[in-house]
């Protein structure tokens, strides 16, 4: 037959690192045998995860739901605190006043703002309504404040003018007193 020369001349020569490609080449082309156990175990972790995002969607929406629900109660009734820390019992869905101020809503009992707390704010707005009202009565604008510098000046100004004032008048002497008096 073949001698070993011949043998080994027909065989190629292969690299060992071709080689090593080949076989993995190889290895990769045979399909593997699907486990099926691990498929399904997949499958049902995945329907066990959503089931659990629709459960607490649904606590969510619930959460929502009663939370809306307690703010609906808690604007039934006046917002007025008593000093006790009661809350005032009447009842606001058909007739209650929005305060302006603070934006609760009260009974018409509470609904000045004197009546429940907003007595310095509503002042305050009250002066500056009567301060515009009263320049535009007499047809001026409203003066604005004056700057710091403006004010120290106009101070200076006025404090010089009161010294010159006071000069200007001189000390009386005595007998100008007494001719006043009707003494000799």
């Amino acid at each position: 037959m073949f001698s070993e020369k011949e043998h080994l001349s027909k065989r190629k020569k292969v690299n060992p690192v071709e080689e090593s490609k080949t076989q993995t080449n190889v290895q990769k082309d045979v399909p593997k045998k699907p486990d099926v156990a691990a498929a399904q175990n997949a499958a049902k972790k995945k329907k066990e995860k959503e089931k659990e995002k629709a459960k607490a969607k649904k606590e969510e929406e619930m959460d929502d739901d009663a939370f809306l629900d307690s703010l609906i109660e808690g604007n039934k009734h006046c917002h007025y605190t008593l000093q006790s820390g009661a809350y005032c019992t009447n009842n606001i869905t058909t007739l209650g006043v929005v305060c302006k101020f603070c934006g609760y809503k009260f009974c018409t009992k509470h609904s000045l703002a004197e009546n429940h707390g907003c007595g310095d704010a509503a002042s305050i707005q009250a002066k500056a309504q009567f301060k515009d009202q009263f320049y535009r009565s007499i047809g001026r604008d409203i003066p604005k404040p004056l700057k710091k510098d403006e004010e120290d000046y106009l101070k200076k100004k006025l404090h010089e003018r009161i010294q010159g004032q006071t000069q200007d008048r001189g000390v009386k002497s005595t007998k100008d007193k007494d001719k006043k008096t009707g003494k000799k």
